[in-house]
């Protein structure tokens, strides 16, 4: 699923780079890279325990946090569950990346 934002970005990069018709190839390398990335994001998704993607399935958790998250060991990811669980908060995507560095 794609947001709005990437919608429209993705819409002014093929605006500007359909010339004569015809697209420019850093169009299709641009959406190949965007399609990369995001198989990248779900294929480390799938490393989260769990009781995080429980959380990511029913909303309560964003995804994009949860993907920061799942570099985390296994260990390290049922300490951020305990954490969300005592103090009723998820973190931050801008928090998840400081986690994972």
């Amino acid at each position: 699923m794609m947001c709005s934002k990437e919608n429209q970005e993705e819409e002014k990069l093929a605006k500007l780079t359909t010339i004569q018709g015809k697209r420019d190839w850093r169009l299709s390398v641009r959406k190949l890279e965007t399609v990369l990335s995001r198989c990248r994001d779900i294929s480390r998704w799938l490393d989260l325990i769990p009781e995080l993607l429980e959380k990511v399935d029913d909303g309560s958790m964003g995804f994009t946090p949860a993907v920061q998250i799942a570099y985390l060991k296994k260990k390290e990811q049922k300490d951020v569950l305990d954490a969300m669980e005592l103090t009723l908060c998820t973190p931050s995507l801008s928090q998840a990346m400081r986690m994972k560095s």
